[in-house]
Formats: structure tokens, C-alpha cells, sequence
């Protein structure tokens, strides 16, 4: 992953030269068309307050990446992202219903727990929990120990889920923060929802697209595989990881496909 200081990163290297082109469309949305890209590369851009950021993911020591505005190549500065002055931001959203519980309720705890024994330097977690609104655990700290007795003290309840509509208010704030960190949302859910038409999704997507963030879907197998479907598709969109668990699944080989944002 790259952080780009103006409006261009280049990394010098040998030999397969891709090429990003960053559009400004309407409403100061961000766009990046690539060419000569292989399907493991994945981009997103953000605009914080005062730049541009891209953060690549898949890039190796045999490619040179160059971005342009239009036709128009600019100064620029390549970092890794545990290597950026601000913390890596990462939102835990948990379904805790009881019909998660009973298939993946304490695998889902231990998961969370674990991802967060796993953070990299300076990384802070936001836990937050969903039904028809957001519950927050706690906001975003680098208390790793109080976080995980947070996390073991969480119930799980008989309730409707509203799994758009939180998830459009968290990436919404992202956006309005306007922050350089690399933001990440990692979600746990049998993808229940059951809020009476709110956003569309073409809403939620250009929203995601907006706030330049990478979104992990962990899929609890259960009676929702469209709503599951569709979070897999945002996680495809952005470059994130996802997949469906059960009891058979090891939580090691998740944690390991996470840690890759930290490259």
C-alpha cells in the first residue's frame, strides 16, 4: 500500500509498469481507471483535507507504478502504510444477534479478539455492534487489553438488523473526517437485514468509493446469501478479503489474510 502526497505516487522498480489514472467526477467524487494491472493489484484514493491519497495493495518489487491527473504526471511520495505518521483506523462491526450467535457467537469473539493481538504499530480499533442502529463498544483506542474485555462482555439479542443503513452511517463519517489514515472496516455477519428500503445501493457503493476505505466481509453461513453477496461484492470492490465461516473454520487462516493490510 501506498500513500501518495499530492496528486501522484511513483515507485521506481524494473519491470511491469502499471498506470493509474485519477479522475475528479462530479461532487469530488474519486475515480482511478488501471491499465497493465493484475487481478492480485487492487487501488483505492481518498481526498483528505489538504491532499490526495492512493493506497495500493498487490504491488511486488518487479512493478513500477506511476499515477497521473488527466494526462499530466505530478511530484509525489511513496510510504508503507505501518510506516505513515498516523495509525491504521480499523472498525470491527459485529453482528450480535442471536441468530449469529448460535451458529458463530464465540468463534466471533475470539476472532476479534485475535485480529486485535495482531495490530500493527499504532493501529487503533473502534468495536462496534449493529441491530436497527449502531452500539458503540468503544470508540477508536490503542487500549488493546481493555478493548478484548470489552469484546468478551458483549451479548448477543433477539433483534432485527439494519445492515445497510449502519454501514452507510459508519463509511459516511470516514468521509466527513477527511483523515489521511488508511481506514478499514472488518464485518461479521449472517447477512440479515432487515431495514425497509433506505439507500440504494449504488448510494452505499459511491459512498465506499468516497471514503477510500478497504471493507472485509466475514460471512456467518445461515439463510442470507443474497445480503451476504452483496457485502462480498463491496469487499471485491475496495480490495478487502472475504468468505463464508462455520464452525470448521480457522480463525488463524482469516487473521493471516487481514494482516496483509498492513504491507
Amino acid at each position: 500500500m501506498v500513500s501518495g502526497r499530492g496528486k501522484l505516487f511513483i515507485k521506481r522498480v524494473s519491470s511491469l509498469v502499471v498506470v493509474l489514472v485519477f479522475m475528479i467526477c462530479g461532487a469530488g467524487k474519486l475515480y482511478t481507471e488501471a491499465a497493465g494491472i493484475s487481478d492480485s493489484l487492487s487501488v483505492i484514493a481518498k481526498s483528505t483535507s489538504d491532499k490526495l491519497v492512493f493506497f495500493i495493495k498487490g504491488t511486488t518489487e518487479n512493478n513500477e507504478i506511476t499515477v497521473q491527473v488527466g494526462n499530466k504526471q505530478c511530484e509525489s511520495e511513496m510510504k508503507k502504510v505501518a510506516d505513515m505518521e498516523c495509525p491504521i483506523k480499523t472498525t470491527i462491526l459485529l453482528d450480535n444477534s442471536i441468530s449469529l450467535s448460535k451458529r458463530w457467537g464465540n468463534e466471533a469473539k475470539e476472532l476479534i479478539k485475535k485480529i486485535v493481538d495482531g495490530h500493527s504499530d499504532k493501529e487503533v480499533f473502534r468495536i462496534v455492534t449493529f441491530a436497527d442502529s449502531l452500539t458503540e463498544i468503544n470508540d477508536y483506542s490503542d487500549k488493546y487489553k481493555t478493548i478484548k474485555k470489552n469484546v468478551d462482555k458483549i451479548e448477543y439479542y433477539n433483534q432485527d438488523s439494519y445492515l445497510t443503513g449502519v454501514l452507510y452511517e459508519i463509511v459516511t463519517g470516514i468521509i466527513a473526517c477527511k483523515e489521511e489514515n488508511y481506514n478499514r472496516i472488518i464485518i461479521i455477519t449472517d447477512g440479515a437485514d432487515d431495514e425497509a428500503i433506505k439507500y440504494t445501493q449504488k448510494e452505499l457503493v459511491d459512498s465506499i468509493l468516497d471514503a477510500g476505505i478497504v471493507i472485509h466481509s466475514i460471512g456467518v453461513s445461515g439463510n442470507h446469501n443474497d445480503s451476504l453477496e452483496n457485502m462480498f461484492y463491496y469487499s471485491r470492490l475496495t480490495g478487502g478479503t472475504f468468505g463464508i465461516v462455520d464452525s470448521k473454520t480457522d480463525i488463524d487462516d482469516i487473521c493471516m489474510g487481514l494482516e496483509k493490510d498492513y504491507g
